[in-house]
């Protein structure tokens, strides 16, 4: 039997990335964040959501995606959540959801290598999967307790 789990589907920067699915909480409209001086280049800021300040990261500097062009302003945040830390993350686009066979990331990798997502024969999404977990703890260390 194998351990499959359901995924959520977004697009950053031209890169597609899948984060499980029981992690995801909302995506709302990205507003004005209130920038933190400190947070060198970790977090673009903070913005309200959920009844509280929400540290939204620079997801492409973070996983060091190679952007080029595809590089703007991102027009949503999804907001993570693992136990009581929530995250934002900037996304251009929502995709949707696929089953797929637990990925397996070497060491404290946060993504994968690329491949097609959800395992569809003949097409798909050809992307990355996020290590969540993995990433609140990266940037836990490098910011102290979200």
């Amino acid at each position: 039997m194998t351990d499959t789990a359901t995924f959520l589907l977004l697009r950053r920067a031209g890169h597609t990335l899948a984060l499980p699915a029981a992690l995801t909480r909302q995506a709302l409209p990205l507003e004005a964040l209130t920038p933190l001086p400190a947070a060198s280049g970790v977090l673009r800021g903070l913005m309200p959501a959920a009844g509280r300040a929400v540290p939204v990261l620079h997801l492409e500097q973070f996983l060091a995606l190679d952007t080029g062009a595809a590089a703007q302003e991102a027009p949503l945040v999804l907001l993570i959540e693992s136990g009581e830390e929530v995250l934002g993350l900037p996304v251009d686009e929502v995709i949707g959801f696929v089953n797929d066979d637990r990925p397996t990331f070497s060491g404290n990798a946060l993504l994968t290598e690329e491949r097609v997502l959800g395992g569809y024969v003949g097409g798909g999404h050809k992307g990355r999967y996020l290590n969540a977990p993995q990433l609140f703890t990266e940037v836990s260390n490098q910011l102290g307790a979200i």
